[in-house]
């Protein structure tokens, strides 16, 4: 949703979340949201087998075990978070199991004043357990147990073998380990030392308020979430999305939106967490991402969100409309009452072309797996009133394919910007007044067609009443046979608030509720409780 970052939307989710229109708890007429907001950073594709995290506040780490976190460990230094497969991932296990995180680490704390490499492990069991050194293989483990089992009393006889699913916390600077958990059911969580309004810790070099969660999920992957309050994530997320340069109510506007958007996601509730930091959900970049005036915008709107109808609404949002925003079923499936199509006076000024040689979309189509044979032509079956496209086909010689709504922007080799396109070559149209003198000038399709007219242009040449009379505007086109021309307005879905468009009305004078209620048909600005 980033506005200088195109975005592909999936239909079946964004249908999900228009009919989603309760996103939070409503009682007696007072909206309730969460306080804490769960941001996925690490996960699926992202995910790695090793984080670094430190803090200038210390790191205070902890596990989680049915809702109850103990802590484990406190350190000031750099602090690798890994899964236990590296080269020595092979421990001897005491066969001791106790009840209490404190009875492990007494004995571990016993044992590595003796000399041993020793540390508490949170078992896949619910026990605690108590592991040893590190070592290259399942055999070196087990020649070593005579030798660990005389100089440390105690009962050895198991291996822990190499595991996707075991969670290791290691000083960086002396790779001691600290702790493992060896259950995937218990998450282990980072913290700040020192916790105020301006702590913050780092992974992988970048800085993020809350806290770190680590958690093993799916095919035994490493997964990061960054749990934060609400309005910090707020912080993090309304520069990147509208610029931090923009006027101060429009980034109150995107402030309210950002937040509104955040509370009625569920796009990855299968992983655990409200939402992902790119452009999937909301792009989301953390403590660096923060300055002073979209902090200011935060603050200024703290707790407000978009309603209909007493609920909290789903308010997409986009970069540029090309002059009109669209209907919420004119893009993907469902009418919404609140996102319904504006004249966008603001935003007229974003263009774009790409142009594409027939036999580069029959290779296209070939890899989308249209076997249509060669592209011949593409042809617009159908456009909304605001000039985007609802129907196109493209044939080709063995047959055809018909893409609709926001699929028409993923039948080009390049996903087109906007849906709002005419196909055709760069064309000029000569203009002859009623006395016959004629002019060249470029042709702006939008311009000709007209905003409300959703027809094209087919003859070579048409009369149009002016005030001066009838003049013929005829049309020049560079056509080649070989070349089709996509020209287009705006940038995004197309539906509810266009950033340009709200950069633009904030310099003309519009406050940040002007906006909200200009883009959004019927919407009321209301105060959640965050508990």
């Amino acid at each position: 949703m980033n506005r200088k970052k195109r975005q592909r939307i999936s239909t079946v989710l964004a249908i999900i979340s228009l009919i989603c229109f309760s996103c939070v708890n409503v009682a007696n007429a007072v909206i309730y949201a969460p306080l804490y907001l769960q941001v996925g950073l690490y996960f699926g594709n992202t995910a790695k087998s090793a984080y670094t995290i430190s803090s200038p506040f210390g790191l205070n780490m902890t596990i989680n075990i049915n809702n109850q976190e103990i802590d484990f460990a406190s350190s000031q230094n750099i602090l690798v978070v890994a899964k236990d497969t590296s080269e020595y991932s092979y421990h001897i296990v005491r066969d001791d199991n106790f009840t209490t995180y404190k009875e492990a680490l007494d004995v571990s704390n016993n044992m590595s004043l003796a000399g041993a490499t020793s540390f508490p492990v949170y078992a896949a069991t619910g026990f605690w357990q108590v592991w040893l050194g590190s070592y290259a293989s399942s055999d070196s483990a087990m020649n070593a147990i005579a030798s660990v089992a005389a100089k440390y009393p105690g009962s050895y006889s198991t291996i822990a073998y190499p595991s996707s699913a075991r969670i290791l916390v290691r000083d960086k600077a002396s790779s001691r380990i600290l702790f493992a958990c060896d259950n995937p059911s218990a998450p282990v969580i980072a913290k700040t030392i020192t916790t105020s309004n301006s702590s913050y810790m780092y992974i992988e070099g970048k800085p993020y308020r809350g806290n770190l969660e680590f958690t093993i999920f799916k095919s035994n992957e490493l997964s990061v979430l960054n749990n934060l309050i609400l309005e910090y994530y707020v912080y993090g997320v309304v520069a990147l999305e509208i610029g931090s340069n923009s006027p101060l109510e429009s980034l109150k506007a995107q402030a309210v939106v950002a937040r509104t958007y955040a509370l009625c996601q569920n796009k990855h509730q299968e992983y655990g967490f409200d939402v992902c930091a790119t452009t999937c959900c909301q792009v989301y970049g953390g403590y660096n991402a923060e300055t002073n005036r979209t902090n200011q915008a935060t603050n200024e709107t703290y707790g407000q969100v978009v309603t209909y109808a007493g609920k909290v609404v789903t308010p997409y949002y986009f970069s540029s409309s090309g002059g009109y925003t669209e209907n919420s079923e004119n893009v993907w499936v469902s009418s919404v009452p609140y996102l319904k199509a504006v004249v966008d006076a603001y935003d007229i000024n974003r263009t774009w072309s790409y142009s594409y040689t027939t036999a580069q979309m029959t290779d296209y189509m070939y890899k989308m797996g249209h076997r249509i044979g060669n592209v011949i032509k593409i042809t617009i079956d159908s456009s909304s009133h605001t000039g985007r496209v609802l129907s196109m086909t493209v044939n080709g010689s063995t047959g055809s394919v018909t893409f609709l709504k926001s699929n028409v922007r993923s039948a080009f080799p390049d996903f087109l910007p906007s849906q709002m396109f005419v196909l055709g070559g760069q064309s000029t149209v000569k203009v002859a007044n009623a006395s016959g003198t004629a002019t060249t000038q470029a042709l702006d399709y939008a311009s000709i067609r007209g905003i409300y007219n959703t027809s094209l242009i087919t003859s070579k040449s048409i009369g149009v009443k002016t005030n001066s009379g009838i003049v013929t505007i005829s049309l020049v086109t560079e056509e080649s046979n070989d070349k089709i021309t996509v020209s287009g307005r705006g940038s995004g879905h197309g539906v509810g608030m266009a950033q340009w468009g709200a950069i633009n009305m904030a310099d003309a004078g519009y406050t940040y509720e002007q906006i909200i209620k200009y883009f959004y048909t019927g919407v009321k600005l209301e105060s959640v409780t965050l508990r």
